[in-house]
């Protein structure tokens, strides 16, 4: 599960001019929003109902699927999967970003 890494790289970050969406696909929103209090996870989640943000904006159609976007709302990075790890790269990647 992603969600403890994101939050931690969110947690540092937040400060720098940095934000993490979460969209929440198909599911029970109540729900997500719970399990998400519950984690301790403080980032925003957005309710996709029929995934037309997900699938039809972004292309998603592997989860978890995590994207860095910069101020000027293009795409920088994409990655599909997460395993425990790759946060270093996240890190990094969003530095680069931000400058």
């Amino acid at each position: 599960m992603e969600f403890p890494y994101i939050q931690e790289i969110y947690a540092d970050l937040k400060d720098q001019d940095f934000t993490v969406i979460a969209l929440e696909i198909r599911g029970d929103h109540a729900r997500a929003k719970k399990f998400m209090e519950e984690k301790g996870i403080t980032f925003k989640s957005i309710h996709d109902k029929d995934a037309r943000v997900a699938r039809d904006l972004y292309g998603v159609y592997a989860y978890p699927t995590s994207f860095i976007i910069d101020k000027e709302g293009m795409i920088r990075y994409r990655h599909i999967g997460f395993k425990p790890g790759m946060e270093e790269n996240l890190r990094s990647e969003i530095a680069q970003v931000l400058g």
